[in-house]
C-alpha cells in the first residue's frame, strides 16, 4: 500500500507540481516513514514545488517510540533471524507479521536504514535490536533530522475533520490546529 501511495504521489506531483500537497494523518513511527519516504521520492524525481504536511493529532509525536523498549525504544528484531522466528515470538500476531517482514523493508532493511543515518544499534541476546545509547532519543533525534532534510512540515495537535474528494487527481483533507477548530486548514 505505501509503495502503491507513492508511485501515486509521485505521478501526481509530476502532472500537476503547482497543485500538489501531500498530506500524511498520523506522527507516529509510520506516519514519519511515509513522510521522510515521500520526501526522498519527490526529491529524486526533481519534483520541486510540492509540500508535504505530517498531521499529529497529540502535541508530541513519536510517543510510542519514545517509550517503547522501556525508553530504550526497541527498533526491530535481529536480521540475522529468520522471519519465522521473530513471527513465533507473537502468537497472537504470527501469521499477520509475516508478511510485513517479508516485505520490501524488513529487520534487515531497517538494520540497514539507521545504520545508514549513524544510528549504531546494538543486539542482545533476546535478539531485540537497540541503539547503543540504550535511549529512544537517538531514534526520535534520527526520524526528525529525516523529516526537516525533506522539508517536511509537521503539525501538532492537529485533529482531521474530513476528508473530501477534491477532482480526478486528489483529496483535501480539513483539520483543526489544535483540535478545537481554531486555526483549520486545508492540505
Amino acid at each position: 500500500v505505501a509503495c502503491s501511495l507513492l508511485f501515486l504521489v509521485n505521478v501526481l506531483a509530476l502532472r500537476h507540481p503547482s497543485k500538489t500537497n501531500v498530506c500524511i494523518v498520523g506522527g507516529g513511527a509510520a506516519g514519519y516513514m511515509a513522510a521522510i519516504n515521500c520526501g526522498k521520492i519527490l526529491k529524486e524525481e526533481g519534483a520541486a514545488g510540492v509540500s508535504i504536511v505530517l498531521l499529529e493529532a497529540s502535541k508530541n509525536p513519536l510517543n510510542k517510540v519514545k517509550i517503547s523498549g522501556g525508553g530504550r525504544c526497541n527498533v526491530l528484531h535481529d536480521p540475522a533471524k529468520g522471519v519465522d522466528f521473530i513471527s513465533k515470538s507473537y502468537p497472537r500476531g504470527e501469521h499477520a507479521l509475516k508478511g510485513p517482514f517479508n516485505g520490501k523493508f524488513g529487520p534487515v532493511e531497517a538494520h540497514e536504514w539507521f545504520s545508514s543515518r549513524g544510528v549504531n544499534l546494538k543486539t542482545e541476546k533476546d535478539g531485540r535490536v537497540f541503539p547503543v545509547t540504550d535511549d529512544s532519543e537517538t531514534i526520535v533525534s534520527c526520524l526528525n533530522r529525516e523529516l526537516n532534510k525533506y522539508n517536511v512540515k509537521l503539525l501538532t495537535q492537529c485533529k482531521v475533520s474530513s476528508i473530501t474528494r477534491r477532482d480526478h487527481y486528489g483529496l483535501n483533507v480539513h483539520y483543526s490546529v489544535d483540535g478545537n477548530g481554531n486555526g483549520n486548514g486545508r492540505a
